[in-house]
């Protein structure tokens, strides 16, 4: 796009004049530009019929060949990388908040989760408890309690370690909290509980298609 001439060795030629590089008013690597290539004077004439008639703000002069390249680099915006649809579920997953605070003391003393380290722990009873308290709960209309074993069970799976063998546990709790016996089928929302245990199954599912009982499941529409 541009060069030099051997009879005109102060000058830099381009092939392509009328080539030009519009910055809007969102422009935010404007200042890398300025630090790259120079800039020509207010009163030099610009020949370019669009460029005189959008009134520029700044136009650069390339001084030298190695110059454009370095201004076509900081022109270059990096665009953020999108999300996968994986990591927006474990996201939101993380940042469902259930507050159980009260005045006798805060919910980080009483509520603190130990997470599993090894295949051989089997959290089925941990989760299923948490899970069965939120029942009760509901039953008798515990406002309190039932923040409190969803903040728990919430704790649990999202420090939990699903190891292949450890399947079958969430199947279990999965079984459990959207049975009809435990959990009402609500018309226009979804009962907490299976929310967040539909929330973390999603979340799990690459791992827990390998497991014959999750498919099973989803086989009865489960």
């Amino acid at each position: 796009m541009g060069r030099r001439e051997e009879a005109h060795p102060n000058h830099l030629l381009f092939s392509s004049p009328n080539m030009m590089a519009a910055f809007t008013q969102h422009a935010t690597t404007l200042p890398e530009l300025i630090a790259q290539v120079p800039f020509v004077k207010r009163d030099k004439t610009v020949k370019n019929r669009e460029a005189r008639l959008h009134c520029p703000a700044s136009i650069i002069r390339p001084t030298e060949v190695e110059a454009i390249g370095r201004g076509v680099t900081a022109q270059k915006a990096k665009k953020p990388k999108k999300p996968s649809k994986s990591s927006l579920l474990r996201q939101a997953l993380h940042d469902h908040l259930y507050s159980t605070e009260t005045t006798r003391t805060s919910s980080a003393v009483r509520c603190e989760v130990r997470p599993n380290s090894n295949p051989t722990e089997d959290y089925t009873t941990v989760v299923l408890s948490h899970a069965q308290l939120y029942v009760f709960a509901e039953k008798w209309d515990i406002k309190s309690l039932k923040t409190l074993a969803l903040f728990k069970l919430h704790k649990t799976l999202t420090s939990f370690t699903l190891y292949p063998v450890r399947r079958p546990d969430v199947v279990l709790l999965l079984r459990y909290s959207f049975s009809t016996d435990h959990t009402p089928d609500l018309v226009d929302t979804v009962d907490d509980l299976r929310s967040l245990v539909m929330l973390y199954a999603a979340c799990e599912v690459e791992n827990l298609i390998h497991c014959p009982d999750f498919l099973s499941l989803v086989g009865e529409g489960g």
